[in-house]
């Protein structure tokens, strides 16, 4: 009995820990994006880094070659310590904090939509709903009643 307590112990201690690291990147990441944006005194901009930086993962987990290397680096996964097999799983840990119950305001929402007949990996759309907890979808984007129907969901979640 004690083995099993100690290892569920052993179990969230390196949930926590992937966790963490995603939040060290999302931070890295959020500050290098901030000081690329240029300084306007005549504009007003309001940017939310982690819906940039999370967009960008939901891509780098379905890239592969060069492509994920350079998200890898830019996402901050690398000075993070986070190996390229960790974040999805680090994000769903993520994801899962971000929406339990808690006394904050902070909503979470994501969503993937494919142009319908776009030949996408099922794996690939899977691990978007599992690791982000995606709303995945397939619908015609060239379609003006298509494009509303995301604009008011987008408007509805946030």
């Amino acid at each position: 009995m004690k083995t099993v307590i100690c290892l569920a112990g052993l179990l969230a201690v390196c949930f926590a820990q992937e966790e963490h690291k995603v939040t060290d990147a999302n931070n890295q990441f959020g500050f290098r994006l901030l000081h690329k944006i240029p300084a306007s005194s005549e504009v007003n901009l309001f940017f939310s880094p982690y819906s940039v930086s999370t967009a960008m993962a939901m891509a780098y987990v379905g890239a592969r070659g060069e492509t994920q290397l350079d998200l890898h680096q830019t996402l901050a996964y690398s000075s993070a310590g986070l190996t390229p097999d960790h974040v999805p799983s680090a994000h769903a840990q993520h994801t899962h904090l971000l929406r339990a119950p808690s006394n904050s305001t902070v909503r979470v929402a994501n969503a993937a939509v494919v142009q319908n007949e776009y030949p996408v990996l099922g794996e690939y759309l899977d691990l978007l709903s599992q690791s982000f907890g995606a709303e995945v979808n397939s619908a015609d984007l060239n379609d003006q009643q298509t494009l509303a129907s995301i604009h008011r969901w987008v408007k509805k979640q946030t």
